[in-house]
């Protein structure tokens, strides 16, 4: 009977703490892939209507617009290879990442300077 006793307690405690981590905000953006020069990626909730913006290697912001589905992706196939830092941004919310596109872009006219090409689906 103890040990029921405990196993029950046990539960509870955790459940409690599942309770308590849900209304944690730190983890809003869950990335789901980041294979193929695509970065995918999904928001919670309260994210959607955020300001996504994304910036070049060199800190220039190459393309900014408003998340307005649950699951988004950023396609990098035309851009050449760097590091890219991806922006979401809520209120006094922001999380940020970095991707790193290693493979050379097909796109004859990708060269330094020259016009970016993201490509943002829903």
């Amino acid at each position: 009977m103890k040990a029921v006793k405990v196993l029950f307690l046990a539960l509870v405690m955790v459940a409690a703490m599942n309770v308590a981590n849900a209304g944690d905000k730190s983890t809003c953006v869950s990335v789901l892939s980041i294979k193929r020069d695509i970065f995918y990626f999904k928001v919670a909730n309260n994210l959607t209507g955020a300001a996504i913006e994304v910036y070049s290697s060199t800190g220039e912001l190459i393309y900014n617009d408003t998340i307005t589905h649950h699951k988004t992706l950023i396609d990098f196939y035309f851009e050449q290879p760097g590091t890219f830092t991806i922006k979401i941004i809520k209120g006094s919310h922001t999380e940020s990442f970095n991707y790193e596109k290693t493979s050379p872009s097909p796109y004859q006219d990708a060269a330094e300077g020259a016009e970016h090409h993201v490509i943002v689906g829903k």
